[in-house]
């Protein structure tokens, strides 16, 4: 049942609402800038290079999305996800499973430790190789005779694609990696430290076989289930060629007909150049150019869209409104003063849960835990900034959909994309609202293609397992 309105409520809501007007743009502009991304990533893939934007998508060597067969002599390989909240490490073997040749995966999670943020890039690999050291000699080398292990290493940083598949240059550390480095072979360096371990065993040796970015991964994971032999619960296989990332960063990868290879798009760092600055507001300049690490860079992640930068756009209007006393009179924010206190997928997402079975009282009780005490017209007001940061993301990231169905031939009415990040999971409302806009802004566009989003029920790892035994690539 609704609450009761009181002429102070309604008053308050009316000037929230006014206040949250500067993050509501009309479909145009997002229309506008769709064909605009379009038209660089177009350029970006044909390889036109062009002053005015800072898109730089990466061709993958890539070629098939689909294992046809699996074969027992390419029976087993072991892969690394790195980049994410945490750390994955997994192995897949050959099976035969009712006259079926598939694949069996045991897969480890640990957390990445908060050192690494602020380590060197040569500590990086180390720890990689010692944990691929640890998980093979505890999983793998008691249950196999071989005595050579490929290794599919998924790496979800910008990365420029080498001479061949087991090779990428990382072109910068994103999210909370505050790293300087030279340009490195990712696929080189790994290999170079995986040759250091001493595991006990004659002549056992690792070879790192594939390279590729998470997105990548994550569709030909989707779009691979059917050769593991875990129940997986996805549909519309056949109409999947493009896939979505949504966690601490954002980014989207998908088969390019006209080349004949997975493009990723490196979308994240769209709007360096300003081409997003029509969409923007004050507290979108301080994420991206004051308060974040790596100021300048990524700007289209730090317009609220990826995980920590909605929190702190959340935050920032918060304090916004306190300060102008229009929300929890008394002024006080010590509970929110520190930049990237709150995060989407945490402070975000519990209010927008609570709010859709319409608990105010729950919506009370998060914020308690930050040290704020207000009425539920204050609860209220938090909801709708909520809200709004919200569904401008989902716009934005509509938006860049949309540009990449402009790059696909129409053969098709459907297109699903496979989607996975821990906001992308979490959150109540995004991947309803994502593709509700971008099936807006195409039939704007007028393209009948209409998009569906669809949850990658495994890691990317696999991924990159189906392309080294499947041989997709060049």
């Amino acid at each position: 049942m609704a609450r009761l309105r009181t002429t102070e409520s309604t008053a308050k809501d009316t000037e929230i609402s006014k206040y949250l007007n500067q993050l509501r743009f009309p479909h145009s502009d997002y229309v506008k800038l769709s064909k605009q991304f379009s038209q660089h990533l177009a350029d970006g893939v044909n390889g036109i290079s062009s002053c005015l934007t800072s898109l730089k998508p990466s061709k993958t060597l890539v070629r098939k999305i689909q294992v046809e067969q699996l074969e027992e002599e390419c029976s087993e390989c072991l892969y690394v996800d790195f980049g994410g909240t945490f750390f994955r490490i997994g192995y897949s073997s050959y099976v035969v499973q009712d006259g079926r040749s598939m694949l069996h995966t045991e897969s480890q999670v640990s957390p990445l430790p908060s050192s690494i943020n602020s380590s060197t890039i040569e500590h990086i690999f180390q720890l990689i190789a010692q944990k691929i050291g640890t998980f093979t000699k505890n999983m793998i080398l008691p249950n196999s005779s071989n005595k050579y292990l490929p290794v599919a290493f998924v790496c979800s940083f910008p990365c420029d694609v080498g001479d061949s598949i087991k090779s990428a240059f990382i072109r910068r550390f994103t999210k909370a990696m505050n790293i300087e480095h030279t340009t490195i072979d990712a696929g080189e360096f790994l290999q170079n430290e995986l040759d250091k371990l001493k595991l006990g065993v004659d002549d056992f040796k690792f070879k790192v076989s594939v390279v590729m970015n998470d997105t990548t991964a994550t569709l030909l994971s989707y779009k691979n289930t059917n050769i593991y032999d875990m129940h997986q619960n996805v549909n519309d296989v056949d109409s999947c060629e493009a896939s979505l990332i949504l966690g601490l960063g954002c980014n989207m990868a998908y088969f390019d007909t006209d080349i004949g290879q997975v493009v990723c798009t490196e979308m994240g760092g769209y709007g360096e150049k300003g081409e997003l600055d029509s969409i923007q507001i004050p507290f979108d300049k301080i994420i991206i150019f004051e308060q974040s690490m790596h100021k300048g860079e990524q700007a289209m992640e730090k317009m609220g869209v990826s995980d920590i930068y909605m929190g702190e756009l959340v935050r920032l209007m918060m304090v916004d409104l306190i300060q102008k006393g229009m929300i929890f009179s008394g002024g006080e924010f010590d509970g929110i003063s520190k930049p990237f206190c709150l995060k989407g997928s945490q402070f975000v997402t519990q209010v927008l849960s609570a709010s859709e079975w319409g608990l105010m009282n729950q919506v009370q009780d998060i914020l308690v835990k930050y040290e704020l005490f207000g009425t539920f017209s204050d609860c209220e007001a938090v909801v709708a900034i909520c809200t709004a940061v919200s569904k401008r993301a989902a716009k934005i990231v509509a938006m860049f959909v949309a540009g990449v169905v402009l790059r696909l031939t129409p053969t098709r009415s459907l297109l699903t994309i496979a989607c996975d990040g821990g906001l992308y999971r979490k959150h109540p409302c995004l991947a309803r609202w994502i593709e509700k806009f971008a099936n807006e802004f195409l039939e704007e566009l007028k393209i009948h293609m209409r998009i569906k989003l669809a949850n990658s029920t495994m890691s990317s790892g696999p991924g990159a397992v189906a392309c080294t035994l499947g041989k997709l690539y060049l």
